[in-house]
């Protein structure tokens, strides 16, 4: 196979387990959807504000932005970035 990160060989072995976590990340997600249903806290999309699908990430996050009297400057970019840092700072390498 393929090299790993910074030349490590990649088993197949670690290619299943992440796989197979992968697949147990989006059951868990098939679960939340349904309680979140149940529950009322969403209806039938999975964004939504206020019972009402959300047609743009962009435009939402700028008017959560906004109510959180945050800087305009934050940008979804933004936090892609910081959770970047937040996993380098504890140490996770991949």
């Amino acid at each position: 196979m393929g090299d790993g990160h910074e030349g490590e060989p990649v088993y197949e072995e670690q290619i299943i387990e992440i796989l197979r976590e992968q697949e147990a990340g989006a059951k868990t997600a098939e679960v939340y959807l349904r309680r979140w249903v149940a529950k009322g806290i969403i209806r039938d999309f999975f964004l939504e504000w206020s019972g009402l699908p959300v047609h743009s990430v962009k435009t939402a996050f700028k008017s959560a932005v906004a109510l959180a009297n945050l800087p305009m400057a934050v940008t979804p970019h933004t936090l892609r970035h910081t959770a970047a840092t937040w996993l380098m700072q504890a140490g996770v390498d991949k």
